[in-house]
């Protein structure tokens, strides 16, 4: 086999690589942020400012991780405090209902009085 024929090869590969290696994007319905179970951003950010008191984190330190939809008005928002898991339950109204600490397994278990 000649240079040009290695080359060839070469580039067919390099070409299959690219082809195989390129995705599309995936449709608004199937991304995660726009699923109907999360909670909207901004009750994201409300949680993770009403987690800056009882964290001791300033709040552009906590970030909300995951969340999800309890009820029809009511949202569950996990939050990391600089390495530290706290859970808020927040309604659709923008009402802190609950904040503490993530529990395996259990809700938040300090209430935040609304203010």
């Amino acid at each position: 086999m000649d240079a040009r024929g290695i080359a060839f090869g070469w580039l067919t590969l390099a070409a299959a690589g690219m082809v195989t290696g390129c995705q599309s994007a995936p449709a608004p319905q199937d991304m995660a942020r726009t699923s109907l179970g999360t909670a909207p951003a901004d009750l994201q950010l409300m949680c993770a400012t009403a987690a800056a008191g009882p964290s001791g984190v300033d709040s552009s330190r906590i970030l909300p991780t995951s969340s999800s939809q309890l009820d029809a008005t009511n949202y569950r928002v996990d939050l990391d405090a600089a390495g530290n898991r706290f859970t808020c339950v927040i309604d659709s109204s923008g009402s802190v209902k609950s904040i503490g600490p993530a529990t395996a397994g259990a809700a938040p278990a300090a209430p935040v009085e609304a203010g």
